[in-house]
């Protein structure tokens, strides 16, 4: 349908420019001059005009595929990251019940201490019964403390292919960072080219119609190659960018 469309406006345009040159040339007005600038223009105008529209066509389906390139850099780039959020709050998740476990084990070391300090007192008092109850409950806050300990090692060795995951994800990220920022730039340095080129193109159109209602066909025959050479540089452009975009995606696809 876009392609049907364009051919559609394409053709209003060479009919309606076609008309204004026509009408600018009338030959009851012109000067032997003109006339002859005027069927020097015209040798040309109809094969011109087919290479500008073959130039269109081009340039329609180049915009399309980097547009299809955009989207899928987006895709990649937001995909990219999952791993190492995921794999990050796996890691945040055990921290935080290491943390809560050193925190018990700190509560329970404080009990200990007391004890030990009381056992030492019936050992000074020559308590033996006391002695024995202080050191069962010891021995049973010693277990409960080494039990906790492992969990902690438990946890940790649990954590540790995440975060090995995570450091070879970051030094990956890294190195792909060093390889898309250059590309990027020359992307977005050839995107404001293209933009600027569009521009200066159409002043060559204001040019050229400025031409055929002067009746200044030798300009309007010069002007209107500049404009499919502009054309044809812009597609150039759009091209080259299109080698940069399959750099992104093949860049962001690495990690």
């Amino acid at each position: 349908m876009r392609k049907i469309l364009s051919t559609i406006l394409t053709m209003i345009m060479v009919l309606s420019i076609s008309s204004n040159v026509f009408a600018a040339g009338n030959a009851d007005s012109l000067t032997p001059d003109q006339k002859a600038a005027k069927d020097t223009f015209m040798s040309t105008f109809y094969t011109q005009w087919q290479t500008l529209v073959d130039l269109r066509l081009q340039t329609v389906k180049a915009l399309e595929v980097n547009k299809a390139l955009r989207t899928q850099i987006a895709t990649a780039a937001k995909n990219s990251s999952t791993l190492d959020k995921d794999s990050l709050a796996k890691i945040k998740t055990v921290a935080l019940q290491n943390k809560d476990i050193v925190t018990q084990i700190k509560a329970l070391d404080v009990q200990r201490k007391d004890l030990v300090t009381k056992w030492h007192a019936a050992v000074k008092a020559k308590d033996t019964s006391t002695m024995a109850s202080l050191s069962d409950q010891i021995k049973g806050l010693n277990s409960q403390i080494t039990t906790l300990k492992a969990q902690i090692k438990t946890n940790s060795d649990t954590i540790k292919p995440l975060k090995d995951q995570i450091k070879v994800y970051r030094d990956a990220v890294s190195k792909r960072k060093t390889t898309l920022t250059p590309l990027r730039q020359a992307e977005k340095t050839l995107h404001d080219k293209i933009v600027s080129e569009e521009k200066a193109k159409s002043a060559l159109w204001t040019t050229y119609r400025a031409a055929i209602k002067n009746k200044d066909y030798a300009v309007a025959k010069t002007t209107f190659q500049s404009i499919i050479d502009a054309k044809k540089q812009i597609l150039v452009d759009i091209k080259e960018n299109t080698s940069n975009l399959n750099n992104i995606l093949a860049a962001l696809k690495q990690v």
